[in-house]
């Protein structure tokens, strides 16, 4: 299944990022708009019988029109990153989600706020530095609010990943962010100053 990252018409199609959750052709198409309407069904009774079809679901309205149906779904990130597994949503899901930038701002605050709580779904601390890759882009995001939500996930993963992680992948994205062309990433960056200077040693600092 090739999954558009956004509405038609706002974006361009993706072919890079591919997510092999298939949705039965019949739901899809003779349906239509009731695909939404029974994964909301499922997600409220979390009695959801085939979890790949529930992801299916959401991801697909993660695609819709409609911007309440998208935000319903941006907020049940964690669910679809769940039923995916650690593996998948570090190949599939992180990079889908990467895409998703252009997108309205009150799906992007939603966005930098559900990528913060996605460590346990990635594996842990050892893998979370793979959300910072989506997060630094809304770091440079032109809406303070979004970028506000993105700087406070940033620090929430630096909390819980090793030294090593933070040298190898939160300092050159700080450096990328202090150098960035736009105001917006320089001012994120300094935000993050303080608490990557508070973990690294003397040799580094």
């Amino acid at each position: 299944m090739d999954l558009d990252p956004a509405p038609t018409g706002q974006h361009e199609e993706s072919s890079s990022n591919e997510m092999d959750v298939e949705i039965p052709q019949k739901m899809m198409h003779e349906n239509g708009g009731e695909s939404a309407e029974l994964g909301q069904e499922m997600n409220a009774s979390g009695e959801g019988k085939n979890d790949e079809l529930l992801v299916a679901l959401l991801i697909d309205e993660l695609q819709n029109d409609d911007v309440q149906i998208r935000l319903n779904s941006m907020r049940k990130l964690s669910t679809i990153a769940k039923a995916l597994g650690p593996e998948r949503t570090i190949k599939e899901l992180v990079p889908y989600l990467s895409e998703f930038v252009d997108d309205e701002d009150d799906i992007l605050v939603v966005l930098a706020e559900q990528l913060g709580g996605l460590q346990s779904c990635v594996g842990g601390p050892e893998h979370a530095h793979v959300l910072l890759i989506p997060l630094e882009t809304l770091s440079g995001i032109e809406e303070a609010v979004v970028r506000d939500k993105a700087v406070h996930s940033i620090k929430e993963i630096i909390k819980v990943i090793s030294n090593k992680k933070l040298e190898e992948h939160v300092i050159p994205m700080i450096k990328r962010l202090a150098n960035g062309k736009w105001f917006t990433s320089r001012v994120s960056s300094s935000s993050l100053f303080e608490i990557v200077y508070n973990r690294m040693g003397p040799n580094i600092q």
